[in-house]
């Protein structure tokens, strides 16, 4: 039986192709993104959080506020508006508010994000550094954390992208000697578009090396200024928050950004601590680049606060906020996202660093990028859009479209008694809705049109105020038209 010689450096003809791949880093990390993340983006229908951002972003094209945000006619400020605004924006050039709209800021996200943590392997590089760019960019795009929601408009993808330029540009600043005013604004307006996106809680990540490097090198000037460069990039979001409170109000708002408890741990708890709760899932969302990753720590370990202080800078990044986020209660591994960034750059190092000397970097770098493109192949061939259940919810939405599309423009009124509404299919309506609480009449002062849950049929059929004018997809949901008879005075 052959063996696989993982000591001996790659053959002649792959060291040929990977010095003509590494020359064109850029654009080919750029059409392998496109590849694999922007074809059939609209095929399926909206999914999780999507259709709340949707939303959002209808309130605003409708003519709301972009600065208090609305769900169904509700004031919404569990998450800042920036994604909201990126899709509302996307919907004015493209023209509608589509599932392309909703997911192309996340898409182009992660372009940008191969292309960042692939400039940055370059920059740190001692030697092969196109080769490092290359095998980091290939790294983010493979990791499982980026291409599970690549393709979804959510929050996760861009605060990852926003962290890891603000400290890719401190790093490169730094790194060439000169930590100038222009830096350090860069470094402020990508920590700010992050805390703008998802709140405080991420800013975290790039925070712990933008502070702790220069206390550890004792560079007490710029420890202060990254420190105010810190709290100066919270100023947009404090501003929207002001303005929001009388909304909300300031517990509820810290409530929904988990600053402040929800009561205590659960019993369980400090069982799931003993088993580090949701870090081995965290680990497993970084496999396999995790491992290169470490062996470039490794194999810098002895001068991590001298000439190999940005190798510690991307440690300090990747662990120890990591770590805690999810040890806490309510943890989920996608908490600890940001982390993709720094372990793809720290993957494109070593892989750039030990290419010479043994196969096993080849190995890497090659099954990463068949291991991305079979995937993204399988998904798009055979589930984007073509699962029975993702056909039946495109058939209801298309039947909500098409009976809500000939009304008269204007808010519809939304009757469903469940405690969260189906997002997802209700963004489908394609214009604002206002939910309605059952009150006792179940008379809306205002609104001409009515939808109702199937579940709430029977109540709205028992109003005098209502009369069914279509059922929407056999009974899924029904559309009524108010009635001659007047409301009951308040």
């Amino acid at each position: 039986m052959a063996k696989l010689h993982l000591d001996r450096p790659p053959p002649a003809g792959l060291e040929r192709s990977a010095a003509w791949l590494a020359r064109w880093w850029l654009p080919l990390l750029l059409l392998l993104g496109a590849a694999l993340y922007l074809p059939f983006l609209g095929a399926r229908p909206l999914r999780f959080e999507e259709g709340r951002r949707a939303l959002q972003a209808l309130e605003i094209l409708a003519g709301g506020s972009w600065w208090h945000l609305q769900v169904l006619g509700e004031p919404y400020l569990a998450k800042p508006p920036l994604l909201p605004w990126l899709m509302a924006i996307t919907a004015e050039v493209r023209g509608e508010l589509d599932e392309v709209a909703v997911r192309l800021p996340a898409v182009l996200s992660v372009l940008w994000g191969a292309a960042g943590a692939g400039g940055l392997a370059r920059v740190l590089a001692p030697e092969r550094g196109r080769l490092a760019a290359l095998a980091a960019g290939v790294a983010f795009f493979s990791c499982a954390y980026v291409f599970t929601k690549a393709r979804l408009g959510e929050t996760d993808t861009l605060v990852t992208v926003f962290c890891g330029t603000a400290f890719s540009i401190w790093i490169w600043g730094r790194q060439a000697g000169r930590l100038s005013l222009p830096i350090w604004l860069g470094v402020c307006s990508f920590l700010a578009a992050s805390a703008f996106t998802k709140g405080p809680i991420p800013l975290a990540f790039p925070a712990i090396p933008l502070l702790l490097i220069p206390l550890l090198q004792r560079q007490w000037g710029e420890f202060g200024l990254a420190a105010a460069v810190l709290v100066l990039a919270f100023l947009p979001l404090g501003v929207w928050v002001w303005l929001n409170l009388p909304e909300t109000g300031l517990q509820g708002w810290m409530g929904e950004m988990r600053v402040a408890g929800r009561g205590g741990p659960p019993a369980d708890y400090w069982w799931h601590l003993l088993h580090l709760n949701q870090v081995p899932n965290a680990l497993i969302y970084t496999l396999p680049w995790c491992i290169p990753a470490a062996l470039s720590v490794a194999s810098r370990r002895r001068a991590l606060l001298g000439e190999n202080w940005p190798i510690l800078a991307l440690l300090l990044y990747a662990v120890p906020f990591a770590v805690f986020v999810l040890l806490t209660p309510e943890a989920r591994p996608r908490y600890a996202m940001p982390i993709a960034w720094p372990v793809a750059v720290l993957a494109g190092l070593w892989i750039a660093a030990a290419w010479q000397h043994r196969r096993l970097p080849a190995i890497f770098l090659i099954g990463g990028f068949l291991f991305i493109v079979v995937h993204q192949a399988i998904v798009l061939g055979i589930f984007e859009g073509r699962t029975d259940s993702q056909r039946a919810f495109r058939a209801r939405t298309d039947a909500l479209a098409a009976a809500v599309a000939p009304l008269s423009s204007g808010r519809i009124y939304l009757f469903d008694s469940a405690r969260e509404p189906d997002h997802n299919s209700l963004s489908y309506a394609g214009r604002p809705l206002q939910r309605d609480h059952a009150r006792r009449e179940f008379c809306p002062a205002k609104g001409r049109y009515l939808l109702v849950s199937a579940r709430d049929r029977e109540t709205a059929d028992a109003s005098p105020y209502w009369r069914l004018k279509e059922d929407i997809a056999e009974s899924w949901m029904g559309l009524y038209e108010r009635t001659p008879k007047s409301c009951p005075p308040a």
